[in-house]
């Protein structure tokens, strides 16, 4: 094994989306490490509108948020933000979605906004790292504009500037008198989509 390769495509396929107003579906790979120690889960496409990310998630930390069902022993998609870095509403639902198309969680049949672990999910872990899989190259990110960054880094909003007297004008801009170009800043975010949000918050 190529020692370069970081991780391994073990299952490419689609979910459908559980949210009570989502259409379509999303696509995702399983993905593991070189020497198959470990399962990784990453959403790779979406079919309609909705922001999410593609970054890589241990499936330990899937399997955590889903162990922290409440007495009825379901759980809710938002016990599932905590497992990505970004803060894109749709990352939650979506994730859940891939986890009906697993056959790891089902429809709590009392609460339609609740989903109940089922199967083994140690076995599951298992017949995965069994597979072979094809070395995964991650997506680059797309590049995008202010409002989508974290707010602890987003660029300032700029105050509204004085008019300057034409003697500081002209030194400041030139002989063209034009006034020197601000540009926004700029930031990749690794895997991001732009699409209007359909999260249901399920």
């Amino acid at each position: 094994m190529d020692e370069a390769i970081v991780h391994l495509s073990l299952k490419h396929a689609e979910a459908t989306k559980t949210g009570k107003y989502a259409t379509g579906k999303v696509s995702y790979r399983i993905l593991t490490d070189a020497k198959h120690c470990d399962l990784f889960v990453v959403l790779v496409g979406n079919q309609g509108g909705g922001w999410y990310s593609k970054e890589i998630v241990p499936f330990d930390q899937v399997e955590a948020a889903a162990k922290r069902s409440g007495a009825s022993g379901s759980v809710s998609s938002k016990q599932f933000r905590q497992c990505f870095v970004s803060r894109s509403v749709n990352n939650a639902g979506f994730l859940v979605a891939v986890l009906h198309a697993e056959g790891l969680l089902e429809p709590d049949a009392e609460n339609a906004n609740q989903h109940v672990l089922i199967n083994d999910w140690s076995g599951w872990k298992e017949q995965l790292l069994a597979l072979e899989g094809e070395p995964y190259a991650p997506a680059l990110g797309k590049v995008v504009g202010p409002a989508t960054l974290p707010a602890d880094t987003a660029p300032a909003k700029s105050a509204k500037p004085r008019r300057a007297s034409r003697a500081s004008t002209g030194a400041a801009s030139g002989a063209d008198g034009q006034n020197p170009v601000i540009t926004n800043a700029f930031t990749t975010v690794t895997g991001g989509t732009s699409e209007e949000s359909d999260d249901s918050n399920s």
